[in-house]
């Protein structure tokens, strides 16, 4: 099923949103701050979404969803793409993959 043939208010509003930190530390220092949008909204997942994490380099974020959607997703930052997906370990302690690689 595409999410065309899903009505718009089924569809469930869960996104990780990504801003530039360097822009919005200096628009917070301004004298006339503004609001600042993020730079990505990441929608992939179903639910909610239980951690996230960055790569080592910043080059790509991980995502894992909670009991309620079981995804882990790995996205690259600079385009805000999901670049591979997959369903978490059903035991999986909730933590995103780049954490539990540096244990």
């Amino acid at each position: 099923m595409d999410d065309e043939a899903i009505p718009e208010e089924a569809i469930p509003n869960i996104r990780v949103l990504i801003w530039d930190l360097e822009t919005a530390k200096d628009n917070c220092a301004s004298d006339t701050p503004v609001a600042c949008p993020p730079m990505f909204r990441l929608q992939q997942h179903l639910g909610r979404v239980q951690d996230v994490d960055f790569s080592c380099d910043d080059q790509y974020l991980c995502t894992l969803g909670g009991q309620d959607d079981n995804a882990l997703v790995i996205w690259e930052v600079e385009t805000g793409t999901a670049i591979c997906g997959s369903p978490a370990a059903q035991d999986s302690k909730y933590r995103s993959l780049f954490s539990i690689m540096m244990e």
